[in-house]
């Protein structure tokens, strides 16, 4: 039948002969730490909107002696850094779904992810020196 003798692979399953190929077993994390994020996020984007609607009222030197205040401080570095890591493991997501050309697709991926990781690190830095005044 078109079956070629002392070839291994023509006795195997499609099963058998697709094992190893598939996933890098990284899918289930990402979704979990996309999850845990998101939830983190519903908390700390409540404080943050309450917080933010009541500086108008405020001064620039009021409003940047909250940001000083520790806890503020650190919450606000917890809603930068979750929101950009959700953000990427998102957009990470979407370009695996949508970009079919591997070249294109890594480019992007290192694209998103070099973007994620500079705009988080910014905005924690630009917080943590405002909040230790130098």
């Amino acid at each position: 039948m078109g079956v070629k003798q002392g070839s291994g692979k023509a006795y195997r399953t499609p099963l058998g002969r697709a094992r190893g190929l598939g996933s890098a077993h990284s899918g289930s994390s990402d979704w979990l730490r996309q999850r845990v994020s998101g939830l983190l996020l519903i908390p700390l984007g409540l404080w943050l909107g309450f917080a933010l609607a009541q500086l108008p009222s405020v001064g620039y030197d009021q409003a940047l002696g909250w940001l000083r205040a520790p806890w503020n401080a650190f919450l606000a570095v917890a809603v930068a850094a979750l929101a950009f890591l959700h953000g990427h493991l998102g957009l990470r997501v979407i370009i695996e779904d949508y970009v079919h050309i591997r070249p294109v697709k890594v480019a992007c991926l290192l694209l998103a992810q070099f973007a994620c990781a500079a705009g988080g690190l910014a905005a924690v830095l630009a917080i943590l020196r405002i909040a230790f005044g130098t």
